[in-house]
């Protein structure tokens, strides 16, 4: 297992890509680097102090983020014309997850699940072509096998 200085590096790391890519995809000026960071930083701290002794304060930390999280998009989206999408309403919960991983001891799985967010964020354009040229009946081959 990693050391705490070493868990508190990964995480902020984790979310820092994971910021990066809604900053510089989005223009987001709200919700970057720097709050992709600290979510990510909270997820891990979190579950640092819950121990094994209250696995409930993560989950009630994660309600807190889906509720911030849902308020915040409400908010954006009654108030103003450029709400931020729901791609990013969906990758603040999981970048918490994602530091609860960190300090779990996943953290080869956590970095791993980064990569391969970012780069389904990154790639937008390529996923929504594939999404276009594949038929009914290739959906229900890939479902049978």
């Amino acid at each position: 297992m990693l050391p705490f200085l070493e868990k508190l590096l990964v995480a902020v790391a984790i979310g820092g890509i994971l910021g990066l890519e809604r900053e510089h995809t989005k223009h987001q000026t709200l919700v970057g680097v720097r709050t992709f960071s600290l979510i990510s930083l909270f997820g891990m701290l979190l579950s640092e102090l819950a121990g094994d002794y209250s696995p409930w304060a993560i989950l009630i930390g994660l309600v807190g983020i889906l509720g911030l999280t849902l308020s915040f998009y409400y908010f954006r989206a009654t108030h103003f014309k450029n709400a931020i999408g729901i791609t990013t309403i969906v990758v603040i919960p999981l970048t918490y997850v994602l530091g609860v991983l960190v300090s779990r001891g996943y953290t080869l799985e956590a970095i791993a699940s980064t990569v391969l967010m970012a780069y389904v964020l990154v790639e937008r354009g390529a996923v929504h072509r594939l999404v276009e040229h594949v038929s009914r009946r290739e959906i229900i081959d890939g479902l049978l096998f």
